[in-house]
């Protein structure tokens, strides 16, 4: 978990310095935590550098990400996008894009999420720049998250 808290506080962006430290503080007290980095400012190499620490504090140790947003990341791109789709663990039960300027290539990535994930009851990605055709991919695929809500 210390690389995410690092990883958060290396951006020097506000809201992810906030959540660095609201992490710090309760890592000793819960294994499951929540990534809320809405209107962060994050860009293609925050995201990267982001989505790496995940993937270490979910798949290297017992912490579980339950919620993940980065709602209102419009300069995140869809390589930031897709690495941080990557980053996700398979048992995430919220994810959230809301208006990140994302493309098809970002809904590709979002598809490859969508078939790998297990838990997930939300996904909310609306606002962002998908064809007409990836809005309805997006859609079909969510038919077979049993019990997901799908915004898209």
């Amino acid at each position: 978990m210390q690389s995410l808290i690092t990883a958060l506080r290396e951006t020097h962006l506000p809201v992810c310095v906030a959540v660095a430290g609201r992490l710090a503080d309760t890592v000793a007290h819960t294994r499951v935590f929540d990534l809320e980095l809405r209107s962060a400012k994050l860009d293609g190499e925050n995201a990267i550098a982001l989505a790496n620490a995940i993937v270490f504090a979910t798949k290297k140790t017992d912490f579980q990400l339950r919620l993940f947003s980065a709602s209102y990341n419009s300069e995140m791109g869809a390589a930031g996008a897709a690495a941080i789709l990557a980053s996700m663990p398979s048992d995430l039960t919220e994810f959230g894009m809301v208006g990140c300027a994302l493309n098809d290539e970002a809904g590709d990535a979002i598809l490859q999420f969508m078939s790998r994930v297990t838990s997930l009851k939300v996904i909310c990605i609306e606002g962002n720049a998908f064809s007409n055709s990836m809005v309805m991919r997006i859609t079909n695929a969510g038919r077979s998250l049993k019990g997901c809500l799908i915004v898209v």
